[in-house]
């Protein structure tokens, strides 16, 4: 790893830095461009997205317990691009399984409204790129 000697808090910024590293793989390079463009952004998260996501966001990226009723900027950057990334995990499942069906539906990481509101708070920040 390019920058497996580096603490853990030190990790991200040095993976960053080497990102156009040849040792650097795809998929690390994907979920660190993602982490960049995430880090860059101030979001403002809506009550939808905060109330469809809110378990999970405890239970899969550490968030606190009220970390829905804060404004974005006092909660770790770190919870909207873990959500993210769990529902890109998911989709990659969906789309590799031939057909829907429990078991599929069993290793899904968030529940289904969570996905939703992320899809299409997603939607939103393409359109304002735009």
């Amino acid at each position: 790893n390019i920058c497996a000697e580096k603490a853990n808090s030190d990790r991200i910024g040095c993976l960053m830095d080497h990102m156009k590293d040849s040792r650097m793989s795809q998929p690390c390079f994907h979920a660190i461009s993602t982490l960049f463009y995430f880090f860059r952004k101030d979001f403002s998260l809506d009550t939808e997205l905060y109330s469809a996501c809110a378990l999970p966001a405890q239970k899969l990226c550490k968030a606190p317990k009220e970390w829905q009723d804060k404004t974005w900027s006092e909660v770790s950057p770190q919870i909207f691009p873990c959500l993210y990334q769990h529902y890109n995990d998911d989709r990659y499942k969906l789309d590799q399984a031939e057909e829907f069906d429990t078991k599929v539906k069993g290793q899904l990481s968030l529940p289904r409204a969570c996905s939703v509101q992320i899809h299409r708070f997603m939607r939103i920040e393409a359109m304002d790129v735009n």
